[in-house]
């Protein structure tokens, strides 16, 4: 039996590439390492496919050391668990060389000296520490079911929702619902978007973005429950037009929570030591929410990192700040038939209460209690409905994850 699993959307190997592309290399490494510490602060193991790995930009840059120094681990036990068709990472990378198809997204980068060297000296070092078993290399599980229509997804969206959409975008959802792979489905969004020509009615754009904002969380659902791992997103997560926060909103029955930005935040900027301490300080809180996804468990634990090593639990916090109000209101009202009946002795009681309440309330926890409530920055986070036990020797289902638009 495993603990919770975590699949990263922007390690996808097109999502590294665009990052990338858009910002100094340093800033998307910052980035990315970030989202990897909050993964696994929420879980056990960090799930990534071999596309991901092999061909995404951001491991060609933190090889294996440099990934268990940013996680504070060992590099000969990094917890992570790469998804692939083949029992060997060398033999994965061989069949991408090889394939016509494979659309690189490692490719050249003129702007960077010597990236060549770099992409076959990193990507070595991974297929070297798999061989010498860093990390599990798991093959793709079997589907549970397959569709008649070929459809990858068998999330359902809502009826009210669709019915609300423009013609364009509605044809495009139900386009989607029987997309096979994720490369089928943005193909079709670009050809959809393009149709468009700057004619658009207003607020068309935004519901196509909002039918891939669906598609997207259906797609990576499907596979996490094909896989038994659950996902998590960062990039606008927040703002998503479709997000139904703490309820049940695919076909699996996952449940999808909203982690307040300042979590990242905290922990995107911690020195390497400060968070393995931090992650081992929050382990009581880690391991009540893996034994049970709730949205009180996921701000516990988010308090737990964030109020710093030594901070009681957000509870205590909590109880403590009720405990301390209802004792200075004890107070005033006790001191009250002692006091003159009159608008000064009043006064004098409220500020005792004013004086107590200032005095003995944990401000400072109250506010970092407040700011795990802030969805700005938030990361959307997917779960299984309970911890999973491993399949032995599942058959292996090769499937579209990332790797480019005809890439494996």
């Amino acid at each position: 039996m495993f603990g919770r699993r975590i699949l990263i959307a922007e390690l996808d190997s097109m999502a590294q590439r665009a990052r990338f592309d858009s910002r100094a290399d340093a800033t998307a490494i910052r980035e990315l390492t970030g989202m990897v510490r909050t993964a696994y602060l929420l879980s056990d193991r960090i799930v990534v496919t071999d596309a991901m790995l092999l061909d995404g930009i951001y491991f060609m840059h933190m090889t294996p050391d440099r990934i268990a120094v940013a996680l504070g681990v060992a590099p000969y036990e990094l917890p992570m668990t790469v998804l692939s068709g083949f029992h060997r990472l060398g033999d994965a990378l061989e069949a991408k060389r090889s394939s016509r198809e494979q659309v690189w997204q490692t490719g050249e980068r003129g702007d960077v000296p010597g990236w060549a060297d770099r992409v076959t000296s990193a990507q070595r070092q991974w297929i070297e520490s798999a061989e010498a078993g860093a990390f599990a290399i798991e093959p793709f599980a079997d589907p549970v079911e397959v569709r008649a229509d070929g459809g990858f997804v068998r999330s359902v969206p809502d009826p009210d929702w669709v019915a609300a959409l423009p013609a364009g975008p509605a044809a495009l959802l139900t386009q989607s619902l029987t997309a096979p792979s994720r490369s089928a489905f943005e193909i079709a969004r670009d050809r959809s978007v393009a149709a468009l020509d700057g004619q658009g009615a207003a607020g068309e754009l935004e519901a196509f973005g909002a039918v891939a904002d669906w598609w997207r969380g259906a797609y990576l659902d499907e596979v996490a429950e094909r896989n038994g791992v659950d996902w998590i997103r960062f990039d606008g997560a927040a703002d998503s037009a479709v997000v139904r926060n703490d309820s049940e909103v695919s076909g699996q029955g996952r449940r999808h929570f909203l982690l307040a930005g300042s979590v990242v935040d905290h922990v995107r900027e911690m020195p390497p030591g400060a968070f393995g301490a931090a992650r081992y300080a929050a382990r009581a809180s880690r391991e009540a929410f893996m034994e049970r996804q709730t949205p009180r468990r996921l701000r516990g634990l988010a308090f737990s990192v964030v109020a710093g090593l030594t901070a009681p639990r957000r509870g205590r916090v909590l109880a403590a700040s009720v405990s301390r109000l209802a004792l200075a209101a004890a107070v005033v009202v006790v001191s009250l038939p002692f006091l003159p009946s009159t608008l000064w002795g009043m006064e004098v009681a409220w500020l005792a209460f004013g004086a107590a309440v200032v005095a003995t309330v944990p401000w400072q926890d109250l506010m970092t209690i407040a700011t795990l409530t802030n969805p700005r920055g938030a990361a959307e986070l997917s779960v299984v409905a309970a911890t999973r036990v491993a399949r032995a020797g599942a058959p292996v289902l090769r499937h579209e994850l990332d790797g480019g638009r005809h890439g494996r």
